[in-house]
């Protein structure tokens, strides 16, 4: 059992390791492609009746899974 708990540790540390170097490599190629001007982020969402939904959902008109 011991020998079982400590492969799963060190494929534990391993992955966090690699999620590490991915997320670096990531900031990296974002940060390069900003500078190229083509990284612009994420398209923000339309939502033309937010408004009017939140006040429904706020006067309890609209239940919280229908938004």
């Amino acid at each position: 059992m011991g020998f079982i708990c400590f492969c799963a540790k060190i494929y534990d540390a391993v992955a966090e390791l690699e999620r590490e170097y991915i997320l670096q490599r990531q900031k990296e190629g974002i940060a390069i492609a900003k500078e190229q001007g083509k990284y612009t982020g994420r398209k923000k969402t339309e939502r033309p009746n937010i408004d009017k939904v939140i006040s429904h959902w706020r006067a309890g008109e609209l239940p919280p899974y229908k938004l």
